[in-house]
C-alpha cells in the first residue's frame, strides 16, 4: 500500500475542511471543529458513482458495511464500523426513519436521484439524538429550496445475465422555481426490475412537493411526500442437490415464488425558524409518517400448504424544537424532542388463526450541547435525557475535544454513551413480548488524527472502541415460550486509515482502509428450552477488514473515466443445531471474502447533458452479504456483471 501513502503526500485535497455539517451537532458547525468523524457526500461525490441506490452510493465507504439481500425493493441495511443496523439512526433531513417494530431503517425506501448531500456521524450520538444511535448517524438530505429556476431529469437502463436476464430501469424528475420570498418544488420518479432470480421483480414510484418562504427573520416551509414500493421476496437461494430437493414452492433460485410484500408511506414536515435578533437562532420542526406494509406468505407445514396474509400500519409523529445561540467564543444549543408512535398490527391465516395487536409508545428527550473555543482548542460536550413509556429514562453524555497544534494538523478525542431502545416487536409481541427489556446500553471512544489544510491532501487515521451491553436476544423461557432478553455482549477494537485528494484537478482518488476486531459473548442453548450458557466468539456478520479505492479520472473532450475496486474478508455466522436434540450445538457458517471491481466512462456536453455508460462487478464475482436462514441454504446471493446506461439533464 506504499503507493497510495505516496500520492496523499502530493496530491490536492477534493475534503474541504471548511465545509459546514449539521448532522454531527444539530447546528450549522465546521467540520474541522467536530470531534467525530464525519463522512460527507455531495451530490458530485454521488453522481461519479453512478448508483443504482442509496446503498450502493454508501457501500465501500470507511467504517460502512452495507447488508442487503440482492434484489431490488429488497431491505437494506447501513451497520457502522461493526453496530448493526438496529443500532444507526437514518434520517432524511434531519427526521429519523428507523422501523418502530425492528428499530432498523430500510435504505431502499428512499429514491438516490433525489438525495443532494449525506452526512454520516461514525460514533456513538444518543446525546444528540436519542434511541438507535450506538454506532452512529447517517443523515440523508434531499432538495428542498432552489436558488433560481432548476430542471433535472434522469433516466437509466441496466442489464445482466446470469441463470436469466436482469434488467431495471428508472426514470426521475425533479423542477423547482423561486418566486421573491416563496419557493417552490416538486420532484418523482419511476422504477422497475425483473430480478436475476424468480419472484424477484419490483415496481416503485415517489412523488415529493414542497413550498417555502424565506425572509429574514422568518423562514417557513412544508413538504409532503407518498412513496410506494411492490416487490417479490424469493429469499434464500436454496441448496438443490441428490440430498436437497427443489422447495415445493420455489425452484432453484429462490426458496419462495409465491411471498410478496408491498410498502407504502406517507410523510409530511412543517419547518419553522426565527432569526430576529444576531447570534439567536430558534428551530422548530413538526413532522408525520405512515406507514403500511402488507406481506403475503405461503409455506408448507406437513401435509399442509399454509397461507398468511400480515399487515402493519405504523404512525410517527414528531415535534423538535431547539434555540442556537452563538457568541464569540461558545456556541449553545438546547432542544426538546417529543415524539409519539403507535402500532396496529394483524394476521390472517385460515390455517394459523388470525391475530391483532396493537401497541402505543410516547418519548420526550431534552438535550443541550456546548461548544467552547480557546485558541488551538475546541471542546464539545453534550446531554440528553430520555424518557420513554415503554422503557422508562435513558442519559446520554457526550464530550469530544479538538487540538490544532499547526494549522495542517488536528488531533480529536471523543468519548460517548449511547443506547438501542427495544423495539415494538421485542416489547409488545403477543404473548412473547417483554415489558421489562432495558435499552442496550453501548460506550464509545476514538482518538482521530488529521491531516490537511485544503490545500493540499486530506488523510486521516482513527483508532476507536465499542461495547455493547444489555444485547437484546431471544431465548427460550421456562415454560418454553421464547421471549427477549437482556443477555448478550458486543465488543470491537477498530482502526480506520482513509484519503480524499485530486491531482491539479486531473485525477481524484480515495482509498478506505476499516480493520475491526469484533467478539460477542452470547447466551447459548445447551439443552433445548431450559439451560444455557455464556459463550464468547467472534461476532457474527462482521468482516475484520474492507479496502476500497476509487479513481476518477477527467479526459478530454468532457469525458471522465471512474474506476473503483473493494475487497471485504469473510464474515461468520453461528446456526442452532438440533440434530442431537435434546442436546443443542451451535454450527458456524461463513461467507467468504470477496473483491470487486466497477468500471464506468461519462460525457457531458454543454455542461447540461450527461450520458454515462459502464460496468458493475466487473469480473461476475458471485458473493453474498446477507446469511440466508438455514446452515444449508446458499444465502442471498448479490447481483452479477451488469451494464448500466444512464442519461441526464439539468
Amino acid at each position: 500500500m506504499s503507493w497510495i501513502f505516496i500520492f496523499s503526500l502530493i496530491g490536492q485535497t477534493v475534503y474541504d475542511l471548511d465545509t459546514v455539517v449539521v448532522t454531527a451537532t444539530r447546528y450549522p458547525s465546521a467540520l474541522k471543529d467536530v470531534a467525530q468523524a464525519v463522512l460527507v457526500l455531495d451530490r458530485a461525490d454521488i453522481e461519479n458513482r453512478k448508483p443504482a441506490s442509496l446503498a450502493e452510493a454508501l457501500r465501500d465507504q470507511a467504517g460502512i458495511d452495507i447488508r442487503d439481500y440482492g434484489v431490488s425493493g429488497s431491505f437494506a441495511g447501513v451497520n457502522l464500523r461493526g453496530v448493526p443496523s438496529t443500532g444507526v439512526i437514518v434520517m432524511v433531513d434531519g427526521q429519523p426513519i428507523n422501523s418502530i417494530l425492528t428499530g432498523a431503517a430500510d435504505l431502499s425506501s428512499i429514491d438516490i436521484d433525489e438525495v443532494e448531500r449525506i452526512e454520516i456521524i461514525r460514533g456513538p450520538a444518543s446525546s444528540l439524538y436519542g434511541a438507535n444511535a450506538l454506532g452512529g448517524v447517517v443523515n440523508v438530505i434531499t432538495r428542498n429550496r432552489y436558488e433560481k429556476p432548476a430542471f433535472r431529469g434522469k433516466t437509466g437502463v441496466s442489464a445482466a445475465v446470469r441463470s436469466k436476464i436482469y434488467s431495471a430501469n428508472n426514470f426521475y424528475l425533479d423542477a423547482g422555481l423561486p418566486v421573491g420570498c416563496m419557493n417552490f418544488g416538486v420532484n418523482g420518479g419511476l422504477a422497475a426490475a425483473d430480478g436475476f432470480r424468480s419472484n424477484s421483480r419490483m415496481t416503485g414510484c415517489h412523488v415529493k412537493s414542497s413550498a417555502g418562504y424565506f425572509q429574514v427573520p422568518f423562514e417557513i416551509s412544508a413538504e409532503a411526500k407518498y412513496n410506494q414500493k411492490d416487490y417479490g421476496v424469493p429469499g434464500p437461494r436454496p441448496l438443490v442437490d441428490s440430498i436437497h430437493p427443489v422447495p415445493v414452492f420455489g425452484d432453484s433460485t429462490a426458496a419462495s415464488l409465491r411471498d410478496h410484500e408491498k410498502d407504502r408511506s406517507f410523510s409530511g414536515r412543517l419547518n419553522f425558524n426565527w432569526e430576529g435578533i444576531p447570534g439567536l437562532r430558534w428551530q422548530n420542526t413538526l413532522s408525520g409518517n405512515g406507514l403500511i406494509i402488507d406481506y403475503h406468505t405461503v409455506y408448507l407445514v406437513f401435509p399442509d400448504t399454509v397461507i398468511e396474509d400480515y399487515s402493519w400500519q405504523t404512525l410517527t409523529m414528531a415535534l423538535n424544537s431547539s434555540v442556537v445561540l452563538n457568541a464569540s467564543s461558545a456556541d449553545l444549543i438546547a432542544g426538546i424532542d417529543a415524539r409519539y408512535d403507535s402500532l396496529v398490527a394483524g394476521k390472517i391465516s385460515v390455517e394459523t388463526g388470525d391475530t391483532t395487536w396493537r401497541a402505543s409508545q410516547n418519548n420526550i428527550g431534552a438535550w443541550f450541547e456546548v461548544k467552547n473555543t480557546f485558541d488551538r482548542i475546541v471542546l464539545n460536550s453534550s446531554l440528553r435525557l430520555d424518557r420513554n413509556s415503554g422503557y422508562g429514562y435513558f442519559l446520554s453524555p457526550q464530550i469530544g475535544i479538538v487540538y490544532a497544534p499547526i494549522p495542517d494538523l488536528r488531533l480529536k478525542s471523543s468519548f460517548g454513551r449511547a443506547f438501542r431502545a427495544p423495539g415494538f416487536n421485542d416489547l409488545y409481541f403477543p404473548q412473547s413480548g417483554n415489558l421489562n427489556l432495558k435499552p442496550e446500553i453501548g460506550n464509545g471512544a476514538e482518538v482521530r488524527l488529521e491531516c490537511g489544510n485544503g490545500s493540499k491532501t486530506f488523510t486521516a487515521l482513527s483508532f476507536f472502541i465499542r461495547e455493547i451491553t444489555d444485547r437484546i436476544a431471544w431465548l427460550p423461557t421456562q415454560g418454553g415460550l421464547w421471549r427477549p432478553q437482556n443477555v448478550n455482549l458486543l465488543s470491537i477494537r477498530g482502526l480506520e486509515w482513509e484519503t480524499r485528494y485530486s491531482y491539479r484537478n486531473i485525477i481524484k482518488v480515495e482509498n478506505q482502509i476499516t480493520y475491526l476486531n469484533s467478539r460477542q459473548k452470547n447466551r447459548e442453548l445447551v439443552i433445548a428450552v431450559d439451560s444455557t450458557h455464556e459463550v464468547e466468539r467472534p461476532a457474527a456478520f462482521i468482516p475484520a477488514l474492507a479496502i476500497s479505492s476509487r479513481w476518477d479520472i477527467t479526459l478530454p473532450a468532457g469525458m471522465a473515466l471512474s474506476i473503483s475496486g473493494s475487497y471485504s474478508s469473510a464474515r461468520k455466522s453461528y446456526y442452532e443445531n438440533w440434530n442431537n436434540y435434546p442436546n443443542i450445538a451451535m454450527d458456524t457458517k461463513t461467507l467468504a471474502a470477496y473483491v470487486i471491481f466497477n468500471a464506468g466512462l461519462t460525457r457531458t456536453w454543454f455542461g447540461h447533458l450527461s450520458v454515462a455508460a459502464g460496468c458493475k462487478n466487473l469480473l461476475d464475482v458471485n458473493y453474498a452479504t446477507q446469511f440466508g436462514n438455514t446452515i444449508d441454504d446458499l444465502d442471498y446471493p448479490m447481483p452479477p456483471r451488469t451494464f448500466y446506461f444512464q442519461m441526464s439533464i439539468q
